[in-house]
């Protein structure tokens, strides 16, 4: 695993200790340091005094909104071209749509796994940035027999 700078990080902002936890091991595994904090006004402070590398930001935060915080975010001088992704269970289109029009980078459906977090850190910060990470498997051929043609086909 490649050596990282120490004062590189990535940001983790979610009012459940939980998923700051899922989120900080998974993350960590691959290698990074994480900073986690429970609430909109913890990520902007914690992110005027020191640039995180890439921040996953929960939609649902207690007195604040994702989109809210993510906007105010992208405020931040050193914050602009940060990617944030918006992690919430409601994937609706409307959401995403807010999501992406307040700043998000990208969007992440709850619950999270390691291969769907390692998916974004390639895609934010570059194919060595998820090391380890070993891609799903393509789904199986469909198999379908015809009642004509006793002979299997395969899509």
């Amino acid at each position: 695993m490649a050596e990282r700078d120490r004062n590189e990080y990535i940001l983790v902002v979610d009012d459940t200790t939980f998923m700051r936890l899922l989120l900080g091991k998974i993350i960590n595994s691959y290698g990074y340091n994480v900073k986690t904090v429970p609430s909109g006004f913890e990520a902007l402070r914690e992110a005027e005094k020191r640039k995180p590398l890439l921040i996953f930001l929960d939609l649902n935060l207690p007195g604040d909104h994702g989109t809210e915080v993510c906007a105010a975010l992208r405020q931040i001088e050193s914050c602009r071209e940060v990617p944030i992704i918006i992690c919430s269970a409601q994937q609706t289109k409307e959401m995403v749509q807010r999501s992406k029009l307040s700043g998000a980078s990208d969007f992440l459906c709850k619950p999270v796994d390691r291969n769907n977090v390692g998916e974004r850190l390639i895609k934010h910060l570059g194919p060595d940035a998820a090391p380890g990470y070993v891609p799903r498997a393509a789904p199986a051929p469909r198999v379908r027999t015809s009642r004509r043609d006793p002979e299997a086909e395969v899509e």
